[in-house]
């Protein structure tokens, strides 16, 4: 069996073209991937700053957040499944729920001792949550 057998010659071409597919495909692949990340990046953005807005608000107000800036970031948080990993996702969501939790305790005059409690242990998470989903979005965002 030599190269100048013209079977053995056709078979070594077919796995020089086919090697070379394989590898082709594997760059494709990896481009894909790419510019999946690509795309999703103006979305996470968005979120990104809608989380930042949010931040800022409860940093400024506290315990005295206003449901109506609140609010606005709850379509970000809802459709955040859909942009991050279910661990990030999970984390914007539970911020946003303890937001939304401390504005409307703000609405309840007088408060009754159990809602003190609850508001200033929802604000805590919020404290507690801000600096974990900080990281983790720029992290994500920094990807390429």
């Amino acid at each position: 069996m030599s190269l100048s057998d013209p079977p053995t010659a056709i078979a070594v071409i077919a796995l020089l073209i086919s090697a070379l597919s394989a590898l082709y495909t594997r760059w494709s692949w990896k481009q894909a991937l790419r510019a999946n990340l690509i795309a999703l990046h103006p979305h996470q953005k968005i979120i990104y700053d809608g989380f930042f807005d949010l931040q800022a608000h409860m940093t400024q107000l506290g315990v005295s957040a206003k449901p109506e800036e609140v609010s606005k970031f709850y379509y970000l948080a809802s459709t955040s499944h859909l942009y991050f990993d279910d661990d990030l996702s999970a984390l914007i969501k539970t911020y946003q729920k303890a937001c939304s939790r401390v504005a409307e305790l703000t609405l309840c005059k007088p408060l009754t001792e159990k809602e003190k409690v609850e508001r200033d242990e929802k604000h805590d998470l919020v404290l507690s949550l801000t600096p974990i989903i900080k990281d983790k979005l720029d992290k994500t965002l920094r990807q390429e």
